[in-house]
């Protein structure tokens, strides 16, 4: 009978959960630039591209896509490091800017769809809606930054996929539940039922307002979580399937 003895993990490889436990191993374990190092970086690559054409507009993505273009040169040795950390330097510099740039445009567009159905909530879940929006290219664009900075050094590539996780989430729910008028009303009825028990109509209704409040920002947090564990669902079995057939370490 074969004796299978319990490995010590050893201090600075315990897995830190940012990312599938296959890709961080293998963003942790290569040196830079042998062949691991560019299929993890080939890897967030094709992932930082899905999530910027998707939570950034046309009108502010061109600082990002001269990221993943640089990316793509270091790949097939086109161009050098400190050419790409220049470009890094140029989009962190454009940050503010990416993301006022795509608050603007959500709201331009949100203006036209908004339904006639108002609620007490509108004002503030509008507000809302631009923050979350912003959120979204924010991470955005740190994926991009942390894409370019992995080029040096490896391990960061999981922080890409943690801040893919984060932009795509903060996006689906910006641009969905958080300007959804049943959402709205929803959140506002509960809060009118949850104040009528606490005596809140001898107040003027501030106690309804308040709970409103509360319980619209608590029904966002559930849609963010479900939408960012969907994501990293999504991102791990696009891994998975990027890493099939890749020999795996034994630790046993």
């Amino acid at each position: 009978m074969t004796k299978h003895r319990l490995a010590i993990v050893k201090e600075g490889e315990t897995l830190e959960g940012k990312a599938s436990p296959p890709f961080e191993r293998l963003a942790r374990s290569c040196s830079p630039g042998d062949s691991d190092h560019r299929g993890v970086i080939s890897i967030a690559l094709a992932l930082t591209h899905r999530c910027i054409t998707s939570t950034v507009p046309p009108s502010a993505i061109g600082d990002l896509l001269q990221g993943t273009t640089a990316v793509h040169l270091w790949l097939v040795g086109a161009t050098t490091l400190d050419s790409a950390q220049k470009v890094r330097a140029s989009i962190f510099q454009a940050a503010n800017a990416t993301e006022t740039i795509t608050r603007r445009a959500v709201t331009q567009a949100t203006i036209k769809l908004r339904s006639s159905a108002t609620s007490p909530l509108d004002q503030h879940a509008d507000h809302v809606v631009e923050r979350y929006a912003g959120l979204g290219a924010h991470f955005a664009v740190a994926g991009v930054c942390h894409l370019l900075d992995a080029l040096e050094d490896p391990s960061i590539a999981q922080q890409v996929l943690q801040d893919i996780e984060g932009a795509r989430a903060y996006q689906s729910v910006g641009l969905g539940a958080a300007r959804h008028p049943a959402f709205r009303k929803a959140a506002w009825d509960q809060a009118s039922w949850e104040s009528s028990r606490l005596g809140g109509s001898k107040d003027g209704g501030s106690v309804q307002t308040s709970l409103a409040l509360q319980v619209f920002h608590e029904y966002l947090g559930g849609r963010w979580r479900a939408h960012a564990d969907a994501e990293r669902i999504f991102v791990e079995d696009f891994v998975a399937w990027a890493l099939k057939g890749r020999a795996q370490p034994s630790f046993f």
